[in-house]
């Protein structure tokens, strides 16, 4: 990703930590990641495996805790990274209420069950696991046996204080990879076969479009949930709202790069079509964060850009098929 940064101990003992755009360092053991939105590192364990207890104990030893997921973003999200992986998370049964409850205490505002899960086998499956398949566009959760061993990942957020040299390995352990060349243009974040960038000086919705266009793009389409939980989660970051490429015309919304709508994000009580609202905008806003909102083409904007290189077929019946 253009605005990855390859991470050492120096760099996360020093106070910019959380002022950088996205961190992302892997290894074969670790993978360590900040999430933009709500500054939280996330870090996945895959040097050894664990069960549920130890794991947990794992992450408290770092000044952290095993992860608690509120939203498909941050789903998503660790679901990219982590594809192919069975990983414990902080959801655990408690047999004397009945309930699920997060290690962390933080309440359960999300769940993401596979078909037929929690199943509680045997009745002996307590602790829960995130599985990603092998692509990382699509994850579950299943109830297990606590002491199953399985890779883990442990959360530590902005509030709390971490211990980061119990965190990092060592000079003597893994380098970090060497940078690898970012194959979109300066300024824009690579993501699959695409390049997005958030321009954040504002213009109306034409005059966005035009801008993108000069560049070899569009106002950026948004294909599925994992390129919105991408788009708004390191492109957008919560600065301001931002023009995408979808469009009121005749009646339906439209993409800009000629890709079909099967994907929607709409906020609360959106779209409104009001008479002068037929353009599309990504919220900044906290609580609305990422959702999509149908306001006036006329007024200015920050706008998001994508340049892709994704061949778009040929519509059958209305139906324009997603390549990855």
């Amino acid at each position: 990703m253009g605005n990855d940064v390859n991470i050492s101990l120096a760099t996360l003992n020093n106070a910019t930590l959380y002022n950088v755009t996205n961190l992302h360092y892997s290894s074969h053991m670790h993978t360590y990641i900040l999430y933009s939105i709500s500054s939280t590192l996330f870090m996945v364990d895959f040097s050894k495996k664990k069960s549920w207890p130890a794991a947990r104990e794992d992450c408290i030893s770092r000044g952290a805790d095993l992860v608690s997921i509120h939203n498909m973003e941050e789903e998503s999200f660790l679901s990219t990274y982590t594809k192919g992986k069975s990983k414990w998370i902080g959801l655990k049964h408690n047999p004397t209420d009945g309930g699920y409850h997060w290690s962390d205490a933080t309440p359960v505002s999300h769940t993401n069950w596979g078909n037929g899960e929690p199943n509680n086998h045997e009745g002996r499956e307590d602790c829960v696991e995130m599985v990603s398949n092998t692509n990382g566009t699509s994850s579950w959760w299943n109830d297990l046996n606590c002491d199953a061993h399985q890779d883990w990942i442990c959360m530590i957020s902005k509030v709390k204080k971490p211990i980061f040299y119990n965190l990092i390995p060592t000079a003597s352990s893994i380098a970090p990879p060497a940078p690898t060349k970012n194959p979109c243009p300066s300024g824009y974040i690579s993501w699959y076969k695409n390049c997005y960038k958030l321009v954040e000086e504002p213009k109306t919705w034409e005059a966005a479009q035009v801008a993108c266009e000069q560049e070899g793009g569009n106002l950026a389409s948004v294909d599925m949930s994992y390129d919105q939980a991408f788009v708004a989660g390191v492109v957008l970051q919560g600065k301001a709202d931002a023009w995408i490429g979808l469009r009121h015309h005749l009646n339906s919304y439209t993409w800009t790069d000629g890709w079909s709508v099967f994907f929607t994000h709409w906020g609360p009580g959106e779209p409104s079509n009001h008479k002068t609202e037929g353009c599309v905008a990504m919220r900044a806003d906290p609580i609305f964060h990422g959702t999509w909102n149908d306001t006036d083409c006329n007024s200015a904007k920050a706008y998001i850009c994508k340049i892709s290189s994704v061949y778009i077929w040929p519509c059958v019946l209305g139906y324009c098929p997603p390549e990855r």
